[in-house]
């Protein structure tokens, strides 16, 4: 009698594995569900589409990007406007191609690209152009513009290949006080710098440059146009590496 109550007081000890696997049982389960919601709130984090903003879709199967460059059509508006002479690096004239990149610097993978892309073009000086023009995704990074409002104003100083560098190495610090602090370090007149971040012209000149992004089909960071010399244009669509950058601009190095 004695024996029954207990172990219908006591039920989980009936059995000498029962209260282990009890516990196994919630442990296991609470795991389970951390572990999905983890998951689901790095997706719903990246607003499920990740490659929309960051990074084009990855072949596992082949360690490259998959079908990273498209054709872009012929279109009566897709033409570039001329850079001015601050924006551009590399080959000034007699360019076989060249490479357009529009920077937003808080994209974390343009971070890798635009450095990649600038050192490129300087061991391909003598065929390659560069030209560096802004487009920051101000949806998802509150920064973005006033980084493209800096780097530009470093430009009129004959300083946007170096400022860009730096703001890419200080992008997880993005703010006023380190725009002013890296113009100060590279250089730049500070007082002309702060002229020109106030200057209605700097913005408008931004927007510009989004706006002809947009216009040309981009919608991601990063990315790359290749324009040839014909004015037939190619879009890079995400991070690529050198080698790859490499073997489709063959026929110009």
């Amino acid at each position: 009698m004695l024996e029954s109550i207990v172990q219908s007081e006591h039920f989980f000890t009936g059995h000498s594995n029962a209260r282990l696997t009890f516990v196994f049982g919630i442990v296991f389960g609470m795991t389970t569900m951390t572990v999905a919601g983890l998951l689901f709130f790095v997706y719903a984090l990246s607003g499920g589409q990740l490659k929309h903003y960051d990074v084009a879709p990855f072949d596992v199967s082949k360690s490259i990007l998959a079908e990273p460059i498209t054709d872009l059509p012929a279109a009566d508006n897709d033409s570039i406007a001329v850079p001015n002479e601050q924006q551009v690096f590399g080959a000034v004239t007699d360019y076989a191609v060249t490479l357009v990149q529009y920077v937003d610097y808080e994209c974390r993978f343009c971070k890798k690209f635009f450095p990649e892309v600038s050192q490129f073009v300087s061991d391909h000086s003598a065929t390659v152009r560069l030209i560096v023009k802004q487009y920051p995704l101000v949806q998802i990074h509150p920064q973005a513009k006033q980084a493209a409002v800096a780097a530009t104003c470093a430009g009129q100083q004959n300083k946007l290949l170096e400022y860009s560098k730096q703001l890419f190495s200080q992008q997880e610090v993005l703010g006023t006080d380190v725009y002013t602090s890296l113009a100060s370090d590279i250089g730049l007149d500070v007082s002309t710098f702060a002229v020109c971040q106030a200057d209605a012209a700097t913005l408008a000149a931004i927007e510009a440059d989004t706006v002809e992004a947009l216009r040309l089909g981009i919608r991601s960071q990063p990315n790359l146009i290749i324009w040839h010399n014909d004015n037939t244009k190619q879009l890079i669509d995400g991070y690529v590496g050198v080698e790859y950058l490499t073997s489709v601009l063959a026929e110009y190095l």
